[in-house]
């Protein structure tokens, strides 16, 4: 592991802060989403000013991976093994 200069430590208290103020903006986004939803009630779509809202069930189909793990090794010339990088700060 290596040492932050003074200048990294100021950017990742930059970065912090800003991931905070973003969550805090999505809380509140979602807050104000809560209340169109319960304005609109049932209906699936509104009009308010220039802007349409649509608030619509979604009927979607997913593969049961948990159903898939039951195959075993069955399953292992469809697996791809796929590497990436992952970034945290705590």
């Amino acid at each position: 592991m290596c040492a932050a200069t003074s200048q990294m430590v100021a950017k990742v208290a930059e970065l912090m802060e800003l991931r905070k103020m973003i969550d805090d903006l999505n809380a509140e986004a979602e807050l104000i989403a809560d209340e169109i939803k319960a304005y609109m009630g049932e209906e699936e779509t509104m009009t308010a000013g220039s802007y349409v809202v649509r608030y619509q069930n979604v009927v979607s189909q997913r593969c049961d991976t948990k159903e898939l793990k039951l195959l075993g090794d069955a399953l292992d010339p469809y697996m791809k093994r796929v590497e990436s990088r992952r970034f945290s700060v705590k």
